[in-house]
């Protein structure tokens, strides 16, 4: 049984992102299952590859660390919904995080239901529907007390799949205050991540940022990982 369970945490989980953008959380993601000192669970995960819908920062660091990378264009045709089929079924993912900014057709989501994550930055399901930081200045004007990051199942509801983990700080005024957001999506997304590879409980925090479930890692490493981060 102890032979099994260790096995189970060896385990290489395949990652493949889609993006639109710089990549943040891929970059995190990646950065982070690299570093020296980390737990098991944590060295578990790999990010095979990222598929862009056009030009940008997440594209171009994919070619820098020599993971595959293409476009494609993710428009809803039954054309273009085969082709990105078999791109991922060749990839053989075991996850896949969405932060491109189209909608994924049903017809994709149900070829890989259960297997698309994305990272929302509202404390779901508040401010659903909205895209990228407009949440945040949506949950500000709305005098929201505290701010946050949501890691979720996709579904063919918009926003409203199941949730994973959530990230969260409060919110009084501070500058800086999208840094701090992108920062609970980070580690939400290695939460939820971490929650599809092995149940965790209780609740992990860094400096003021609260994220359930725990991510078992230290405050140290993470520093590191986001000071890197704020580097490129």
């Amino acid at each position: 049984m102890l032979n099994c369970l260790k096995a189970y945490l060896l385990y290489k989980m395949k990652v493949l992102f889609f993006c639109s953008g710089n990549g943040g959380n891929m970059k995190f993601l990646h950065l982070v299952s690299k570093l020296d000192g980390i737990g098991t669970e944590l060295k578990g995960i790999e990010i095979i590859g990222i598929i862009a819908d056009r030009d940008c920062g997440a594209l171009e660091y994919a070619k820098r660390e020599s993971m595959f990378s293409c476009l494609h264009s993710f428009d809803r045709t039954e054309r273009e919904d085969f082709k990105l089929i078999k791109l991922i079924n060749s990839l053989n993912p075991d996850l896949i995080v969405t932060n491109v900014h189209k909608v994924i057709s049903k017809r994709v989501l149900d070829a890989f239901d259960g297997q698309i994550l994305n990272v929302h930055y509202s404390i779901l399901p508040a401010f659903a529907g909205s895209i990228g930081m407009k949440t945040v200045d949506n949950a500000i004007k709305e005098r929201c007390r505290f701010l946050g990051s949501t890691c979720h199942v996709v579904t063919t509801d918009l926003d409203g799949g199941p949730i994973l983990s959530q990230s969260v700080f409060p919110y009084n005024g501070q500058e800086n205050v999208y840094n701090s957001v992108f920062r609970t999506g980070a580690l939400a997304l290695l939460s939820g991540v971490l929650q599809m590879k092995i149940e965790m409980k209780n609740v992990h925090q860094l400096n003021e940022i609260q994220t359930n479930p725990l991510i078992n890692i230290d405050n140290s490493v993470l520093k590191k990982v986001f000071d890197e981060l704020s580097s490129k």
